[in-house]
């Protein structure tokens, strides 16, 4: 990846960061949305559907680190 992409990342990574969590909450649920049309399309076209990748492994390290806590939290509430 060249200088020019990588700073356009991180502009982009910065802006998000900069926004509410409400903000990136109407984000978030437009980029659901959106995938969920694009899907649809993808399979009222006759294509197969989508692939998914599997999560890093950060990722499941993550949810090991934190999902107990958070499944701790819901219990006492």
């Amino acid at each position: 990846m060249d200088a020019e992409k990588i700073a356009l990342q991180e502009d982009q990574s910065r802006a998000i960061r900069e926004l509410s969590l409400e903000e990136r909450g109407r984000l978030l649920v437009s980029a659901c949305r959106t995938a969920a049309r694009i899907e649809r399309g993808r399979l009222a076209s006759g294509l197969s559907p989508s692939q998914r990748a599997p999560w890093p492994d950060s990722t499941w390290a993550l949810l090991k680190k934190y999902a107990p806590n958070g499944q701790q939290r819901q219990a006492d509430e």
